[in-house]
């Protein structure tokens, strides 16, 4: 299984839209606008209905004297929904057919356990429906909604379960909804998945891991729109890598593929969450990387090390180093030269994609083909989101 972060939309279907998005027209204007016979365009704008894409808004008296349907795209009805969870917030866009945004939320959460994730998620569902509906979003119309949760998921706790109303569907919807949960499911994802479905009736729901989503969204709409063969290193409350070959998102046989972040550090022994000893996340992770330099929040690491104070200087030194040593094997072993940093970590300390890349640099064989580049995430905290918007979508079950 993997994430295909290509257009799921064909390029004709983006014609079609786009030539809608300038107003109402026949199927007669949109032919001869996009260069396509009537019959061409009979074999497309039946999904596009279905999926909600076009509606019919009215008809028009044609040159044969016959009644024409006039298509148009509702603009502001939601076609999908992402929802992100960090250990410290949640976030949302609800995207058009067009991925365009109609509406962004994000507010501060405190939950701890399984359950108070559900509540809140709920709760800022039922939140995000109101504040829609004041600005005129429908998001009634929403064929999918991904929801992300900020730890481990492999196989078993992966969800996607297909819409209970398939009358909104496309032709993939449809088939996906017989699916049912195709992913695997743990107690919390399934039930997750339910009550997201209790308050969004007919829309399909993907559950998956917070950190994967940042970096199907930074693929897809971000950084590395350009790259079709990457790594994304997310670091905040913890540290996860993801590998894009051919604009595949790749997580391994089973599911918990990326866990960059419990690579051991030679000479360090600091317990980590996991078990283990000498993580990266001891190093790395938000509240390890603080501690380590005496501070309590990332901005001020980075002003003290930029004050050349000495804590912070190790710190700074000690994370980068042991980040490098991390990638190295990786990238030695795949030769993947284009890096994002995502994360609020790197989002708080930018410094951090140039010194790792130097860092990098160092321990690769010497040669001129490397050309490494390190890059900044360009969506920030957002990218969960995006990531989520498109999840359901792009989640391919075949075997690679």
């Amino acid at each position: 299984m993997y994430y295909q972060a290509s257009e799921s939309m064909s390029e004709l279907e983006k014609k079609i839209l786009f030539f809608l998005a300038q107003g109402r027209a026949t199927r007669s204007e949109i032919a001869s606008a996009v260069g396509i016979s009537r019959t061409q365009l009979a074999r497309v704008v039946p999904h596009l209905l279905s999926s909600g894409a076009v509606a019919v808004v009215g008809a028009v008296e044609s040159s044969h004297g016959r009644r024409a349907e006039l298509l148009e795209i509702p603009l502001a009805a939601a076609a999908h929904i992402g929802i992100a969870v960090s250990r410290m917030d949640i976030s949302c866009v609800v995207i058009n057919h067009l991925e365009e945004c109609l509406y962004k939320k994000t507010r501060a959460h405190i939950a701890m356990s399984e359950s108070e994730f559900v509540h809140e998620i709920i709760e800022f569902i039922r939140e995000l429906r109101d504040e829609c509906h004041g600005v005129g979003v429908d998001i009634q119309t929403a064929i999918s909604c991904g929801v992300t949760l900020p730890f481990p998921l492999p196989l078993g706790g992966r969800v996607r379960v297909g819409a209970q109303n398939s009358s909104q569907l496309g032709v993939e919807e449809k088939r996906a909804e017989y699916d049912g949960v195709t992913a695997g499911s743990s107690q919390l994802a399934r039930h997750l998945a339910a009550s997201v479905q209790k308050q969004l009736p007919g829309v399909s729901v993907l559950v998956d891991n917070t950190m994967r989503m940042g970096a199907l969204g930074e693929v897809r709409f971000g950084a590395g729109a350009q790259h079709a063969t990457q790594i994304y290193v997310g670091i905040s409350g913890g540290v996860a890598a993801t590998v894009t070959f051919n604009r595949r998102l790749l997580y391994g046989e089973n599911g918990i593929g990326g866990e960059l972040g419990h690579v051991n550090v030679p000479g360090e022994s600091t317990p980590c969450q996991c078990g283990k000893t000498g993580c990266l996340e001891t190093v790395l992770a938000y509240r390890f990387f603080c501690r380590r330099a005496g501070v309590k929040t990332v901005s001020e690491l980075r002003d003290a090390y930029l004050a050349k104070d000495p804590q912070a200087l190790k710190a700074v030194d000690d994370a980068v180093r042991a980040l490098a040593h991390a990638l190295a094997g990786t990238v030695l072993t795949l030769g993947f030269t284009f890096i994002i940093l995502g994360g609020s970590v790197s989002a708080e300390f930018p410094e951090l994609v140039e010194l790792v890349e130097h860092r990098l640099s160092l321990e690769l064989f010497p040669s001129p083909q490397w050309r490494l580049s390190v890059s900044q995430a360009t969506l920030g905290s957002w990218a969960p989101a995006w990531g989520a918007a498109i999840g359901y979508r792009a989640l391919r079950e075949e075997r690679i």
